[in-house]
């Protein structure tokens, strides 16, 4: 039997990018730290041959760090514009000064005000 092709979903993208911006930051996960940071004791990985790359931000300056990167990327259009969950891009990228780019999920997306993390 043949599968019928899913439906593209019409995504409408907020024109204040800046509003959303300063809706958002970044949380961070337990489960992509190797040491103590703002969230608290790093959480063993799940499957010892988990994908998630280790964030080396552990300090509150990091998590601001990650905040401002997370709202320059949505203000730079940096987001996946086909894949948003409840108002916000799902997917997320940005390069900092040095050329390393990084990536943040949505993650929780009901759990508060501000759902983009790593």
């Amino acid at each position: 039997m043949a599968r019928r092709p899913h439906r593209r979903q019409v995504i409408e993208i907020p024109d204040d990018l800046v509003a959303l911006a300063e809706r958002c930051k970044y949380i961070g996960s337990a489960e992509h730290k190797d040491q103590r940071s703002w969230l608290g004791l790093p959480r063993p990985r799940r499957r010892p041959r988990d994908v998630a790359t280790i964030c080396p931000l552990v300090t509150e300056r990091g998590r601001e760090q990650a905040t401002n990167w997370v709202r320059n990327a949505i203000l730079e259009g940096n987001f996946d514009r086909a894949d948003w969950r409840n108002g916000f891009p799902r997917k997320i990228w940005y390069r900092d000064d040095v050329g390393q780019v990084w990536y943040g999920f949505l993650t929780n997306q009901g759990a508060g005000p501000s759902p983009v993390g790593q």
